[in-house]
């Protein structure tokens, strides 16, 4: 039976960490998107597509018939209570009445209130009334209205003795929402850590091969390494001494089996010498996956050697371990994996061979 560990693997986090390095463009430009689209959506819809809107504030000085530190009956005005003394019928009275004679007298009373609203932005002594409306002249002059309704309304208010407008209104400033740097902060930081969590997730579970390591430790396997592995020709002679004849077998159906045994071919006449027709030592012989030929295996089992070759990536332990069970099933022995298409700065970078990043040198220059 062919025996599987890796999924009794520790977490490699070095080997995530670095495969996420690898990804930090597409982690940058994801962030990025995201936060052009929601920071930018926020921007419409808060800022470009509604309408100003103008605020004209009055600050007001009020002399309570009672001290409010004193008696508890005047600790609960807050800011609702303002708010909704200026809607009261009451109050919108007055306001008409000092609005009488002009266009703002047509006003219906909803819409009227809409406008108003008020703050305690410091003490119960110190009430502020603001006017929104989305022009700032009929904010201005709503508000010199509310201004003269306030002084009336301490007549009419039980426990107030005076009011008095310390700072009329007489500017407006926009007040629609517009914190966009806000939102795209906000945007930006929640963009990065979804994709940074996917990315993380996608790399824990995909049962990928991306170091040479992981063959052995996973399949118990033999392996070659990679085209870039120091000592591949020593790797080649000794695990297939004594054998000529050596097929080499792709798992995918799609790898170019042609090209890989050329880089078997070149490494062993580099270090051979152009001997037996330039096949070094070993005559190899590319043979179609047991995914595009399954009666292949009659030619393998007539061969000295078998290399199998997988490429390195996502989801190809899966691959390899059918290959492997549909091998055993037909007595087809392989005597080393070869790693194809591998990512030779990430293995270098495993291996703390090669930094993440290098700083250009400074070359001293004689005088």
């Amino acid at each position: 039976m062919l025996e599987c560990h890796y999924e009794k693997e520790p977490l490699d986090l070095r080997l995530i960490l670095l495969r996420v390095w690898k990804q930090k463009l597409l982690i940058a430009a994801i962030t990025l998107l995201g936060t052009l689209i929601f920071g930018g959506g926020y921007y419409l819809k808060n800022i470009v597509i509604p309408p100003k809107q103008y605020a004209a504030m009055s600050l007001y000085q009020v002399e309570y018939k009672m001290d409010p530190i004193s008696h508890l009956e005047y600790t609960y005005i807050n800011n609702d209570t303002w708010r909704r003394w200026m809607t009261t019928q009451e109050f919108l009275d007055l306001l008409y009445e000092n609005l009488e004679g002009t266009s703002e007298a047509q006003i219906d009373r909803d819409t009227m209130k809409s406008y108003l609203s008020a703050e305690l932005l410091t003490d119960l002594r110190m009430p502020d009334t603001i006017v929104t409306t989305p022009d700032p002249q009929l904010s201005l002059q709503i508000a010199a209205a509310v201004e003269e309704s306030m002084v009336d309304f301490a007549g009419i208010q039980q426990g107030i003795e005076s009011i008095t407008v310390v700072d009329p209104a007489v500017d407006t400033v926009i007040s629609n929402d517009s914190r966009p740097l806000n939102a795209c902060i906000l945007s930006a930081s929640v963009s990065f850590l979804l994709i940074l969590a996917l990315v993380l997730m996608i790399e824990i579970s995909a049962d990928s091969i991306w170091l040479p390591a992981a063959i052995s430790d996973r399949f118990g396997l033999k392996v070659l390494g990679t085209a870039g592995t120091v000592g591949l020709e020593a790797n080649i002679a000794y695990l297939l001494r004594n054998k000529c004849r050596i097929g080499v077998l792709a798992v995918e159906g799609d790898t170019d089996i042609a090209g890989i045994v050329q880089v078997l071919k070149t490494v062993e006449v580099k270090k051979h010498g152009n001997t037996a027709e330039s096949d070094g030592v070993h005559q190899w012989i590319p043979l179609p996956s047991v995914e595009l030929c399954p009666e292949i295996c009659e030619t393998i089992r007539s061969l000295d050697g078998l290399i199998l070759s997988v490429n390195a990536g996502r989801g190809q332990s899966r691959r390899l371990e059918e290959v492997l069970a549909f091998l055993k099933a037909q007595d087809c022995a392989v005597d080393a994996v070869f790693l194809a298409e591998a990512d030779e700065s990430l293995i270098r970078q495993y291996y703390w061979r090669e930094a993440l990043w290098t700083f250009p040198k400074r070359h001293r220059t004689e005088e």
